[in-house]
């Protein structure tokens, strides 16, 4: 993906005012999707997702087989993570402390540590535990650690004196930030919502007053981080992230649609998309002022749209959302049945699912995930490969082979890079995040086959 640089975002300053009417015509989020592959997928939770009850067997089983060997760090990894799927923040946080107690200096239980503190609200401690994981581990998944951490750090200098969390939309972008009085759009919103949604948008007041201009997360990114934005590695981290944590959090969509609408020059935005997302943020909301202002966010990504409302927008998104969903409660029926009749529900998942959904879930993590020649991986083929013998020891064949992709990310992570049709994906070991750390490589098409274990770059 490649975003505007600022020199041409100044350039378009002095475009004329009217100009803005012909940027879009109707096949603009073909054009977005084809930029963001994946992305449309992520909002509308069209892809391949664990359910609850299989967390919960998780846990029951984890726990199990911790009592034989309570010191594996991957299997506490496991047990944090399946806690903080359901929302247990706390335990999770407790079982990632024990696995840090047993070895201080690991990587992934820092970047666990971290996620966990996040989704807990506790943005300073998990703040401080991602900058211990990428100190030990600078290029661990290549800038998608430095996107959460910055978004972290936003999230912190948005929020009031004494308040855990910034109040919702993080960001406005039509009055300047010491500005007094309320946004003249949710303002029109709040008092006659059904009429405004309905009305065709304009690239005039009050849908827009300006062109557009970085706001929010893609403001902050620009001024602390702009190398994240025009490489593209924001979106992706984003993408990561929405597939990997929680894909209906107010403040993940949000800062997703403000990199999305970032690059606002004709056939090259994210307009629609950036919406998509303002608008998914809003529904997960009760509070009306909170929703409207999220709403107007959409609608002034859309200035410029010809023919759109809001209300097309929005009946889009939910018709998009509810399809994805009856993926993941097919999902949960089955992993239900498997649990009741004593079958292991990972087999049953990488059976049943290895090819259903691979497309969407391809496009999605082949966005998120580095190419392994432009990563520090670089040539995979000049990788030293771990011998035989202890490959065979570490990867036992049940574990790694004939799974899909989803159960494979579900187990051992997110991919670390992708290389001509195969994913590299990591084995967590009490040696990982050390210079004796190994890694999985998997191919893609029809259930995994392990191709080598390879040794990680040398960490300089």
């Amino acid at each position: 993906m490649r975003i505007v640089p600022s020199l041409v975002v100044l350039l378009l300053l002095s475009v004329p005012h009217g100009a803005m009417a012909c940027y879009w015509d109707s096949d603009t989020l073909s054009m977005e999707k084809r930029r963001f592959p994946g992305m449309l997928d992520l909002l509308h939770e069209r892809v391949l997702r664990r359910s609850p009850a299989l967390y919960e067997w998780r846990i029951k089983d984890v726990t199990r087989r911790l009592k034989t060997a309570p010191k594996d760090l991957r299997l506490l990894d496991e047990l944090a993570v399946a806690h903080d799927k359901l929302g247990h923040h706390a335990v999770a946080i407790s079982v990632a402390q024990r696995a840090m107690r047993i070895q201080p200096q690991r990587y992934e239980t820092h970047a666990n540590l971290g996620t966990f503190h996040l989704h807990a609200g506790e943005l300073d401690a998990g703040v401080a535990h991602i900058e211990k994981a990428l100190k030990i581990n600078p290029n661990a998944h290549f800038g998608r650690e430095i996107v959460q951490l910055e978004l972290a750090r936003y999230l912190i200098s948005k929020r009031a004196k004494g308040a855990k969390v910034p109040t919702l939309p993080v960001a406005h972008d039509m009055y300047s930030e010491g500005g007094a009085g309320m946004d003249p759009l949710v303002d029109k919103l709040l008092d006659g919502y059904a009429a405004v949604a309905k009305t065709v948008i304009e690239p005039k007041a009050p849908w827009l007053d300006g062109l557009p201009r970085p706001i929010g997360f893609a403001a902050w990114l620009k001024n602390k981080q702009p190398k994240l934005l025009s490489s593209g590695a924001a979106a992706r981290g984003l993408a990561g992230m929405l597939y990997f944590g929680n894909p209906r959090s107010p403040y993940l969509l949000e800062a997703t649609a403000d990199v999305l609408r970032y690059n606002a020059r004709p056939k090259k935005g994210s307009t629609a998309l950036a919406a998509a997302a303002y608008l998914k943020a809003g529904e997960q909301l009760k509070d009306n002022y909170a929703k409207m202002g999220f709403f107007a966010k959409a609608g002034r990504s859309l200035a410029g749209i010809r023919g759109a409302t809001l209300a097309a927008h929005l009946k889009r998104l939910q018709a998009g959302v509810k399809r994805g969903r009856t993926i993941q409660d097919k999902i949960a029926k089955d992993e239900k049945k498997w649990i009741a009749a004593g079958k292991s529900p990972d087999v049953q998942f990488a059976r049943a699912w290895y090819r259903a959904g691979g497309k969407e879930l391809n496009r999605i993590v082949l966005f998120a995930t580095p190419a392994c020649d432009a990563s520090v991986w670089g040539n995979l083929r000049k990788r030293v490969q771990v011998p035989r013998a202890e490959m065979l020891k570490l990867l036992p064949r049940p574990e790694w082979t004939g799974q899909s992709l989803a159960s494979l990310i579900d187990r051992h992570g997110a991919p670390l890079c992708h290389f001509r049709g195969q994913w590299l994906l990591p084995l967590r070991t009490e040696k990982s995040g050390s210079p004796r750390g190994v890694w999985l490589k998997v191919a893609k098409r029809g259930g995994s086959a392990v191709v080598r274990l390879l040794e990680p770059p040398t960490v300089k």
